[in-house]
């Protein structure tokens, strides 16, 4: 697994790693944390070998946290991101699905499974 840095600053760790970022989503509530993480981490290595920047809501979210402050934080990331790779399975997530309708409004391109 890849090693979690929960990062304080989302606007500076932006900055520092410019280029064409991919936010990824998929179901968390109701998963077990460590599948999620498998999942989030496998597709944030697809993302990265492909020289995409992967934006994992892991990465900046605490396992502790409550749903609706992951929500907020994921948004802000999600806003600021050029793409959204929909997770297999982000149909069952209350999360997901608000993130997939967010970012068809602002004309964020979304991709399915790993088709980029």
């Amino acid at each position: 697994m890849r090693q979690r840095k929960y990062v304080k600053s989302i606007k500076s760790w932006l900055n520092l790693n410019s280029g064409n970022h991919v936010y990824i989503a998929g179901k968390v509530t109701g998963v077990e944390y460590q599948v999620a993480q498998l999942q989030f981490d496998s597709a944030a290595k697809y993302l990265e070998a492909l020289w995409y920047v992967a934006v994992s809501p892991l990465d900046f979210v605490h396992p502790e946290t409550t749903w609706e402050e992951a929500m907020k934080i994921s948004l802000n990331l999600l806003i600021q991101s050029d793409y959204i790779l929909m997770l297999p399975g982000w149909q069952d997530s209350k999360g997901a699905t608000m993130e997939r309708e967010i970012a068809m409004k602002l004309g964020i391109p979304f991709f399915e499974g790993y088709n980029l």
